[in-house]
């Protein structure tokens, strides 16, 4: 019997360990998805550094990838509200009050982080 019970725990330790191993990182699939207006703007990736100048009909937004966060860096718009919304990333989002989400809303921009796209 308590070879039984020793060779079911040793199967499921093994199980879950496989679980683990192959599971796949959602992390990496990460994209960041700008939308204006309501219409697609651009989809990036999480994970590769880059600079994103959002000019529209509304206005200017500079929009920032960098080391696995997203953030506004630069806004024409009146209030600033985009800019001291701060950054967002897949460690942090859980806790912003807006979740997955940067608003502009005077310039009409949305930003929202989506983990597997």
């Amino acid at each position: 019997d308590i070879l039984l019970i020793v060779g079911v725990i040793l199967c499921l330790v093994v199980i879950m360990l496989g679980i683990s191993y192959f599971r796949p990182d959602l992390g990496n699939k990460a994209v960041v998805q700008i939308k204006v207006d309501g219409q697609e703007f651009g989809t990036y990736s999480l994970h590769e550094n880059q600079e994103i100048p959002v000019q529209t009909q509304y206005g200017y937004n500079l929009v920032v990838i960098e080391n696995g966060s997203v953030y506004v860096k630069e806004s024409d718009c009146s209030n600033q509200d985009c800019i001291q919304q701060g950054s967002m990333n897949l460690d942090n989002y859980t806790q912003r009050f807006l979740g997955n989400l940067i608003l502009c809303l005077p310039h009409k921009m949305e930003i929202q982080l989506i983990q597997n796209p």
